[in-house]
């Protein structure tokens, strides 16, 4: 299974940027993080790319869209700082 999910994704682009996944760029996450419950079990898993796996941190899937949504009603210039502050763990 993890076999075919990482074939199904290399070359796809990240759910969230939009990145073309490579095997440099490309992470697995869980959906629901162990933190708050989750599981290491396939239907909480998904391939998504470092930099955003980075940002996502340990929210979950309606928080990590609360939180691009937000960031779509800052500036350009804000939302790339913000999202690359985020990425690299500058909080």
């Amino acid at each position: 299974e993890v076999r075919e999910m990482i074939y199904e994704a290399y070359a796809s682009p990240c759910k969230y940027c939009k990145r073309q996944l490579t095997v440099k760029n490309m992470v697995f996450d869980h959906t629901m993080p162990i933190s708050k419950g989750g599981a290491s079990v396939r239907s909480n898993l998904q391939i998504i790319c470092k930099a955003c796996n980075c940002v996502k941190g340990s929210l979950d899937e309606e928080e990590l869209a609360t939180l691009l949504t937000w960031l779509e009603t800052v500036s350009p210039n804000l939302k790339k700082d913000l999202m690359i502050r985020l990425a690299r763990g500058i909080h």
